[in-house]
C-alpha cells in the first residue's frame, strides 16, 4: 500500500511540474488551429477538392459492394 501512494505522489509531481513549467510558457494552444488553416482559401479549396475525392470514391466502394451482394445473394458469386 506504501508504494502506491509513493508512486502517485510521483505521478502529481511530475504532472504538477509539467503543467507549472510547460503549459504556462505558452505550450497550450488558446486558437482553433482548424479555424487558422480554413482562414487560408487555398486550404479551403485543398481541403473540399480531397472531400470531394473522398466521397466520389466512397460512393464506388458502396455501389461495387451493393452490387457483389446481390450477386451473392442471387447465387451467381
Amino acid at each position: 500500500m506504501f508504494i502506491f501512494k509513493i508512486s502517485y505522489y510521483n505521478l502529481f509531481t511530475v504532472i504538477n511540474f509539467f503543467t507549472r513549467n510547460f503549459l504556462k510558457n505558452g505550450a497550450n494552444m488558446k486558437r482553433n488551429p482548424i479555424d487558422q488553416f480554413m482562414k487560408d482559401p487555398d486550404n479551403k479549396a485543398k481541403i473540399f477538392i480531397w472531400m470531394t475525392r473522398a466521397m466520389i470514391i466512397t460512393t464506388f466502394m458502396i455501389t461495387i459492394g451493393v452490387i457483389l451482394f446481390i450477386l451473392y445473394l442471387i447465387g451467381v458469386i
